[in-house]
């Protein structure tokens, strides 16, 4: 029971793994010579790979290897390949050590992004019991299929009604793999006990895929045209935009950099903190269907964990909304890392049921566009309902000039109609000490800027690899306050402390360039604006908006703005 809730925490699964790992095979399976899983998973992935049984060049990752109980398995079958195993915990490694069945283990974290390995390397990946509830979700799909060859496969365990549920997070995630070319289903076992939890019986399912041979997608035009403008610049000048950080690995680094600032102390964690203070205190929004104006439709753009929005739903509660009257309520989080948007509506879904969520993947811009068009389908209605917009995090201030923001909030503007409301996360000017005690906070932020190289890896290919191991990288902020009517920037770079250099091998139209960076080199990978009032003000006079209030933390270091059509 402890593990199932466990929810992903990795210090406290390694914890309740070392207390398991003596009589684990026992406990779990019985006999770990024939654990019903294990087997059924090494007799999949060995019927994938059966010409190439007794080939040394054949190489398996098993993600997730615990005791071993997989590469045992094939072993046993006569499988002669190279195989490594991946774990978390350092008992269950030692086990697995002691069996002798890997040619190699690696003690790695099991959430992505699995920077120990390059892409294309691995023949077949197995992956049993680490896709369940506490564990790993399935956006570890993606970087099993990275490491993955074209052509290669992917043999998994999965809870069986996570795999016939269609509407499922799980199935959502392979359907829209399948859906996207990288990779399909080949082939699933029957429901088979995994293990017994309390006496009940866990069914899970082996499933099968075989990855794409062609499985990379193609990157967002704007973020070519930045590497494009980047393999080109002089030393010193390479710039990248913060919102190129953003994939599903990175939206997982982005949250291990927030816990980190957490727990670095107050100062440190001011952001998120400042804005869930605010969240959780202020009654945003109506959702009593019979009052003037009130909130049917919430709108979430960026959503990331979806935590925020619970707060806001939470406060309600806590001020006596009585909760039947969010009921109907519509919830719509919108971003487009898949990992962001589907992934963690479960949570939101947990905490309250009554809600409808409708998740959509979909790019920033084009959310935009698709609610002014259901803005237009609403004025047009009798029956209007209102709709109110997040945009949480601070994120309007990663825009790189004040022209930029001006065009975003004038998109905002369209499509919103006569009562909508749309609240934007703002991140106020304040001392500098403040500021950089904020961003320079260890390891965590250094791997979480570093995933703009990272995708240099990944999506464009670069060989050989780029180092985005945090001891070849040093991060480093700055904050340039100009004035109250002006944008004042804190600016993100990471330095290369030796020379590195790759040549880009996709897409296609950068096929052949090379990129350098140099020791010492200043990468620039990101800003953040700190507004004041009379700067923030302006713009939205410049973009036809009205502000309507400014929700403030108790220090004053972060404002929630209520905007709305001007009359």
């Amino acid at each position: 029971e402890k593990l199932f809730s466990a929810k992903g925490n990795v210090c406290l699964l390694n914890k309740l793994y070392s207390k398991l790992a003596p009589s684990y095979d026992s406990e779990f399976y019985g006999d770990s010579e024939d654990a019903s899983l294990p087997r059924i998973c090494a007799n999949e992935l060995g019927a994938q790979v059966n010409e190439w049984t007794q080939d040394r060049s054949l190489k398996i990752l098993d993600v997730g290897c615990g005791t071993g109980l997989v590469a045992g398995n094939l072993r046993h079958n006569g499988l002669k390949a190279v195989i490594h195993g991946m774990d978390s915990c350092d008992d269950m490694l030692e086990i697995a050590r002691s069996k002798g069945h890997y040619d190699c283990l690696f003690k790695a974290e099991l959430g992505p992004p699995l920077d120990d390995f390059q892409c294309d390397t691995y023949d077949a990946i197995a992956c049993v019991g680490l896709f369940m509830p506490g564990h790993c979700g399935p956006e570890c799909f993606s970087e099993c299929v990275r490491v993955a060859k074209p052509g290669g496969f992917i043999v998994f365990s999965l809870p069986d009604g996570d795999y016939t549920d269609k509407d499922s997070t799980w199935r959502e995630e392979l359907d829209g793999l399948e859906d996207t070319g990288v990779c399909s289903i080949e082939c699933s076992s029957s429901p088979q006990v995994l293990f017994e939890n309390n006496g009940n019986p866990i069914f899970h399912r082996i499933v099968v895929l075989k990855v794409s041979q062609n499985k990379y997608p193609v990157p967002l035009p704007e973020f070519v045209g930045a590497v494009k403008r980047a393999a080109s610049a002089s030393k010193g000048e390479k710039q990248f935009q913060y919102r190129f950080l953003y994939n599903t690995p990175g939206m997982f680094l982005f949250e291990k950099y927030m816990a980190e600032k957490v727990s670095g102390g107050s100062a440190r964690a001011y952001n998120k903190r400042c804005e869930m203070e605010i969240l959780k205190s202020s009654m945003l929004l109506d959702v009593d269907p019979e009052g003037c104006g009130a909130t049917r439709e919430i709108i979430e753009l960026g959503h990331g964990t979806g935590t925020k929005i619970c707060a806001v739903l939470q406060c309600l509660l806590d001020q006596g909304v009585d909760r039947k009257l969010f009921k109907g309520l519509i919830y719509r989080p919108m971003d487009i890392t898949k990992g962001a948007c589907i992934f963690r509506t479960r949570d939101v879904l947990g905490m309250f049921p009554e809600i409808s969520i409708r998740p959509i993947v979909v790019d920033f811009f084009e959310s935009l566009r698709k609610l002014k068009e259901e803005a237009l389908e609403i004025s047009n209605n009798s029956k209007q309902h209102s709709r109110c917009l997040f945009f949480l995090g601070g994120t309007l201030g990663n825009y790189e000039t004040a022209n930029e923001m001006v065009n975003l909030l004038h998109e905002v503007k369209n499509v919103l109609n006569s009562g909508d409301r749309v609240f934007i996360g703002t991140d106020l000017h304040k001392d500098e000490d403040i500021l950089l005690s904020a961003y320079n906070s260890g390891k965590a932020n250094t791997r979480w800027w570093l995933n703009i190289i990272r995708q240099l890896n990944h999506a464009f290919g670069a060989k050989p690899p780029l180092d985005v191991s945090v001891d070849v990288w040093s991060t480093q902020t700055s904050y340039n306050f100009v004035g109250e009517s002006h944008p004042n920037y804190v600016d993100y770079v990471i330095t290369s402390l030796r020379r590195q250099e790759a040549e880009l091998t996709r897409p296609a139209e950068m096929a052949g360039t090379k990129i350098v960076f140099e020791e010492g080199e200043v990468v620039r990978v990101g800003r953040g604006c700190k507004f004041t009032t009379t700067f923030f003000d302006n713009l939205c006079k410049q973009a036809g908006l009205i502000k309507v209030a400014t929700h403030c933390d108790s220090q004053h270091y972060v404002g929630i703005q209520e905007l709305a059509l001007s009359e």
